[in-house]
């Protein structure tokens, strides 16, 4: 695809992952993200994230950086005021709003990847796939479908094309991987 030619061809592989900051979650998905993080880490991948100090989001920033890796954290000021900001990212970015927030995670970064998360990440999906829809950016997103999380995420995309609202080539607006061990075999392929 273009946008993957695209993604290998940017001098600094900048990876966003958009995912939950909830804390109290199965270890399954607590380690697939730290899992995720190491990869991108070791693959020398910049790692754009919401800048959460705990949950998904947490352990994705923890896994990078306990391998070397970069991560920049964007977090809008009432968040760091409450406390929520991850504490060791490699660059903290201050924005306004959470609006400003999206739209700076989306300029930082070269790829996405959709890990399990709320209704934050719900939006964040929904968004930077309607982007890429609107043709606002070329960029690959992956959802991470890990045991089988999305599954009515993607049933309903599956409905919107099948009762004519969206096409049939809106399937190539993301791809979907059902383990962390493809997620990272597909962003490794970008």
């Amino acid at each position: 695809m273009k946008e993957q030619a695209q993604f290998k061809q940017a001098m600094s592989k900048r990876v966003c992952v958009y995912c939950a900051s909830s804390p109290d979650l199965e270890d399954c998905f607590l380690d697939s993200a730290y899992a995720l993080g190491q990869f991108l880490a070791q693959k020398e991948f910049t790692t754009v994230y919401g800048c959460g100090g705990k949950g998904l989001m947490g352990k994705v920033a923890d896994g990078a950086l306990d391998h070397g890796g970069k991560v920049v954290g964007v977090i809008p000021g009432f968040m760091i005021d409450r406390e929520w900001a991850h504490q060791g990212v490699t660059e903290l970015i201050n924005v306004d709003s959470m609006h400003e927030r999206k739209s700076r995670m989306e300029k930082e970064s070269d790829a996405f990847i959709i890990l399990p998360g709320g209704c934050g990440t719900f939006e964040e999906a929904w968004e930077i796939i309607t982007w890429k829809r609107l043709d606002l950016h070329e960029k690959p997103i992956c959802i991470a479908n890990l045991w089988g999380y999305y599954d009515p995420f993607v049933a309903q995309f599956e409905k919107a094309i099948s009762d004519q609202f969206m096409r049939n080539e809106h399937r190539e607006l993301f791809d979907v991987r059902e383990s962390i061990e493809e997620v990272k075999s597909w962003v490794a392929n970008c």
